[in-house]
């Protein structure tokens, strides 16, 4: 499989952005909150969705709902309310396309056409995202154990002995994009980060400490 474009319409901080992948080697660079993550974000959404049509019923269903793109991911300055992704990748030297957006009758894939078995799956991918760079277990210890007492079950099942590091690590970027959506919000408001009050997520705080 070969990742060759990826078109981002008001997803996130990106208002439009195109990139056509090298074959061999891409590399992402930069500060944070540039949007390095979002790419991955992106690119994540766009594969899962490529077996859309391959499923049905309930199981479909979830997997829209998983990869659609919520308010809360749409650019905050987007006139309308829509965000759109679109990826071109090439796979077993088939073209393939496929669409995710925030609006549900756009969620599109054409691999069912050139793939047409039932229960087809990509190969996993080459990269892990949301800044995981392990793919293993992460089992509790006396400092996980003491600070998942104090907070919710949620978070508790994050650093649990049946969690990876990519579960952990998506879960995490998506608890940070909504947070820096709200920070956008606060500093859009005419506040300053400085001297006004922002409250952070402190369930996040607690999460990233118990797995660095």
């Amino acid at each position: 499989m070969k990742i060759k474009r990826l078109d981002i319409e008001n997803f996130r901080g990106i208002r439009k952005m195109q990139i056509d992948f090298h074959h061999q080697l891409n590399v992402f660079a930069g500060i944070n909150g540039i949007g390095k993550t979002t790419i991955l974000n992106a690119l994540g959404k766009t594969i899962d969705i490529a077996r859309l049509n391959h499923i049905t019923g309930i199981e479909q269903q979830n997997l829209e709902s998983q990869t659609i793109i919520y308010n809360n991911d749409i650019r905050i300055e987007a006139q309308p309310k829509q965000a759109k992704i679109k990826l071109d990748f090439l796979f077993r030297n088939k073209n393939v396309s496929t669409t995710v957006s925030s609006n549900p009758k756009e969620m599109y894939s054409d691999l069912f056409k050139h793939f047409p078995g039932s229960a087809f799956w990509l190969p996993c991918r080459t990269f892990l995202e949301n800044r995981s760079t392990i793919a293993g277990t992460y089992y509790l210890n006396e400092k996980t154990k003491n600070l998942i007492s104090g907070i919710d079950q949620t978070t508790a099942y994050i650093v649990d002995n049946t969690t990876n590091y990519g579960r952990s690590f998506a879960w995490i970027s998506e608890r940070e994009a909504f947070e820096n959506s709200r920070l956008r919000k606060f500093i859009d408001s005419g506040k300053d980060f400085g001297k006004d009050h922002f409250k952070k997520d402190k369930i996040l705080q607690n999460v990233k400490k118990a797995i660095t």
